[in-house]
């Protein structure tokens, strides 16, 4: 289950807090915004940007209360993470990616202009963002007023800086992606906001502009996506007992399954893999795992894809089963799925 749309309330709900306390500091206010924080880790590491910059906001503009911000509110996240998180979510994080084979590459220029365009709406609207973005920055360094616009400088931290830093990571770390930024989204929104009220009626003219943009950019049409729900069904009606079904990434082997025979899903708990194997129904990551498969005459094998193009021109495991047995059927990639039938002839 994905908590992007979680993580946005969390962030907002963090930011309330935080300037509550800020205002009149207090350790119950404090206690709260900590438990609130350690929610954002909880629904999502990269989400715990918004602590990072809280920390660097005080440090900065509140040098007066970091020492009991920081302790005591460390201590409490710490505390809440040692008794909650469990030792696999542990070995998860230490090990993520420990063997490359995570489906993400390191980020490029391209990958920031994309991230920034689908966070903003579409290119247009994300230039005229970045453009307020940019004024407000060469603002805040000329005058250095920190006090009269410090709600602004806090949304310019997590709406902007939180991008750029993510990217920076990216470069060198599988971690930039649009959809862990979602959180920036109301406080960019906010900034870009406050910079147009600042212009009074020149702001008033970009934001019609703006708002126009929107309307006439909006598609009202409901988009055709394949999912995992449509793919199960489709794979129930055609597979018979010698058809296999092969599905990358191995993550979403028991998503696919849910949706295929959900009584078997709730009763296979551990043991999801060996059974599903059974029925020849299997999560792979490449190729090696399915070169000793002995295809009888005349079976179907089911080929389920999500994000194999992201990032990459090849696709090894379609190009390997296509070079052994007959392609009969292939959709596009939508929505990160690609589904491809093929049949021993």
């Amino acid at each position: 289950t994905r908590t992007y749309s979680l993580v946005v309330l969390l962030a907002i709900l963090s930011s309330i807090q935080f300037f509550n306390y800020l205002k009149t500091p207090s350790l119950i206010k404090l206690a709260l915004l900590s438990f609130i924080n350690f929610l954002i880790i909880y629904s999502h590491y990269v989400s715990g940007l918004i602590i990072i910059f809280q920390y660097i906001f005080v440090f900065i503009h509140f040098k007066k209360l970091a020492k009991s911000f920081y302790v005591f509110q460390t201590i409490i996240i710490i505390f809440l993470i040692f008794i909650r998180f469990t030792k696999l979510q542990f070995e998860n994080i230490l090990n993520f990616n420990s063997k490359g084979d995570f489906w993400l590459k390191v980020s490029t220029i391209d990958d920031l202009i994309l991230t920034i365009e689908k966070l903003y709406y579409n290119s247009g609207i994300a230039l005229i963002f970045s453009l307020f973005f940019f004024i407000f920055f060469l603002n805040y360094l000329r005058t250095l007023n920190k006090e009269a616009r410090i709600i602004e400088i806090y949304c310019f931290y997590l709406g902007v800086l939180s991008i750029l830093i993510l990217f920076f990571i990216g470069l060198f770390k599988t971690v930039f992606l649009d959809r862990y930024l979602i959180f920036c989204i109301p406080f960019a929104t906010m900034l870009f906001c406050q910079e147009l009220f600042a212009m009074k009626s020149i702001g008033k003219t970009i934001f019609f502009i703006t708002f126009l943009w929107s309307v006439v950019s909006y598609n009202s049409k409901k988009l055709s996506v394949m999912d995992y729900k449509f793919v199960a069904k489709v794979v129930q009606d055609l597979k018979g007992k010698n058809d296999y079904v092969f599905i990358n990434t191995k993550d979403n082997l028991g998503l696919f399954e849910y949706y295929y025979n959900r009584e078997h899903f709730l009763s296979y708990s551990k043991n999801m893999d060996s059974i599903c194997r059974t029925q020849n129904i299997m999560g792979i990551a490449d190729v090696a795992e399915i070169s000793e498969s002995d295809f009888e005459k005349g079976s179907k094998v089911f080929l389920i894809q999500s994000y194999h193009k992201l990032n990459r021109s090849d696709n090894p495991i379609a190009s390997f089963l296509t070079k052994k047995i007959t392609k009969v059927y292939s959709t596009n990639e939508v929505n990160g799925i690609e589904f491809t039938l093929f049949v021993v002839k």
